[in-house]
Formats: C-alpha cells, structure tokens, sequence
C-alpha cells in the first residue's frame, strides 16, 4: 500500500475485512491508522486485530450515527475506509429503521464530517451486490450508500460479493449451527451468490482507495458460487447433514454485481465503474448464475483454509 493514503480512518475495524484491512496497513510505511468503535467487545477485537497484524491503532470510541463523535474521529483524516455496516438480511428487514438509521444515517454522518475538514478525506466505502437494483431493505440501504458517497464528489464505494466466513455469513450461521444441531440449514440449493474473502476484500478496497475514482461504484469481478454446492463442500469439510428450509424474507435466487439500466463501462480488465445517478452508457448485466462458478476443488479449498 502507499503511503499517500496518509493518516487513515477505519470505521467496522472490528469486523473479518476490518482486521484483515488493518493488516494491509500494517506493511504500508508510517502513517496513523484510527479506529471507530462503538463498544468495550468491539474495540477489544479492533486491538486484538492490531496486535496480530503488527498495526499499531488509535481506538476511537463511538457510534458511527453520532455525527459529533464521527467528526472527532475525522478531524486530520486524509483517507476513510468506511465498513461500519448493518448487514444481516433478517435483522434489516425485521428492523428496517435501524438498517437506515447504520447504513445511510451513519455514511452522512461520515460524509458529513469529511465535509468539515480543510481538506477532505477521500471516503472508500464498502457496498454489496445486493445493492444493484435492490429488492431486501438491506439492497435499498446499501443502494442510498452509494449514493450519498457519490454525490460528496469526495469517495467512491466498492461493489463486493458475499464476504466469505465473515460475521454473520451462511458460514458463520452453518458453523454455529453444526455446532449445536449437528446439521445445516439449506435455504435454497439452486441459489448463487458472488463471493470474496476477507483478504481479497480488503485488497480490493486499498486498490479503490489508490484509484481514487471520485463519484463512482467500483465493481471488480468476481467469481460465484451455487448454495447447494457450498453446502456439500461444507458437509464433507465438516461432517455434517443438510435440511432445506426455503428462502428467507428479503432473498432473491441470484444477484447482480451491475444491471443492465446502470450507467456502466469497462475500467480495465479487472474493473467496472458504475455512475450511480447516470443514464446506461453501454448494456451491461452481471449475474451471479452466469458468472464463473467456483468448482467442488476450490469450494473444498476455500472452506479448509477458512475452517476453524
């Protein structure tokens, strides 16, 4: 990484790409690396994180919606990696006021506070693909993001997949249920979802921060994966049985990294720029049904190298 990145802001520091975030900072030459964190567990991970990466982080402690807090945390700040993120399905669609209140009160509020310094931070946030033409509370959410931190003219957001093995992941919920239940829940085998590890996303998001591409959506490609293929691979790693459940509120059976109505083109052979509030310049539709699909090897790989 380079350090023109500067002194830098992380807010979500505690979360899987978080920690592996911090240890990308970790190899870049001095530069002050901040961390936001809204509770005592939280920033407890965030030093646990810094002392196993060799990152030495500055805690910064509050709610990423308290715009006085952000902007104390800001204050000096010449680059923001913007994680903090309400993100499980189930829990924004049962409580859709605290998905807005976290993922679009708390980017104004980092906007916001960006606005007030003399020179202001360029903002990395990171989105989702359920953010292209947004069906779940969690999309919508995630789709206004981009938004407000396009519209700044001082960041850009980068458009990932499913983050593999991270909190709150189908991984995180089959471990805990194998765990308890000796069985994991199925909810749709047919199901595809684009996927990143935690390494891999922080790598994407440091290259977003260095190809400072103000105003856009960055979408890398990436490659897929079918549920019930993941669930196999699973079961053979772990020794344990399947039970389909049926989809659950706010699902889709594939996803969009980029819909044909988004203003969309070709950045290079790894990237696509996605203007938010632009007209379509060129047809383009990335699924996740059509998309590269990870073989049964590489599944049974990427599950023994995350396996705890």
């Amino acid at each position: 990484m380079s350090s023109t990145l500067g002194v830098v802001l992380v807010t979500g520091a505690s979360g899987s790409i978080g920690s592996h975030l911090l240890r990308a900072l970790a190899t870049a030459p001095a530069g002050e690396i901040r961390a936001l964190a809204r509770s005592d567990a939280a920033a407890e991970r965030i030093r646990a994180a810094g002392a196993a990466t060799g990152a030495l982080v500055r805690i910064i402690r509050g709610d990423i919606r308290d715009g006085d807090a952000v902007a104390d945390a800001i204050s000096g700040v010449d680059t923001i990696f913007h994680l903090a993120a309400e993100k499980d399905v189930v829990r924004c669609e049962a409580c859709p006021e605290e998905a807005i209140a976290t993922n679009v009160g708390g980017t104004v509020a980092v906007v916001s506070a960006a606005r007030q310094n003399e020179h202001p931070p360029f903002v990395v946030a990171a989105s989702t693909a359920k953010a292209s033409r947004p069906v779940s509370v969690l999309g919508l959410t995630k789709a206004l993001m981009e938004r407000v931190v396009c519209a700044s003219g001082h960041g850009c957001a980068v458009r990932l997949g499913n983050v593999i093995g991270s909190s709150g992941s189908v991984l995180d919920q089959w471990r805990r249920s194998a765990k308890d239940q000796g069985e994991i829940l199925v909810t749709d085998v047919e199901m595809t979802r684009f996927v990143v590890t935690p390494e891999t996303a922080a790598r994407m998001l440091s290259e977003a921060a260095r190809i400072l591409h103000a105003g856009a959506v960055l979408v890398p490609r990436q490659s897929a994966y079918r549920l019930g293929d993941l669930a196999e691979a699973f079961a053979r790693v772990g020794g344990v049985r399947i039970k389909e459940v049926g989809p659950r509120p706010g699902e889709t059976r594939h996803e969009m990294l980029v819909a044909s109505d988004e203003s969309s083109q070709s950045a290079d052979g790894d990237w696509i720029m996605v203007d938010p509030a632009g007209a379509p310049a060129e047809s383009m539709s990335i699924m996740s049904n059509e998309a590269p699909r990870l073989t049964q090897t590489e599944l049974d790989q990427l599950l023994r190298s995350i396996w705890h």
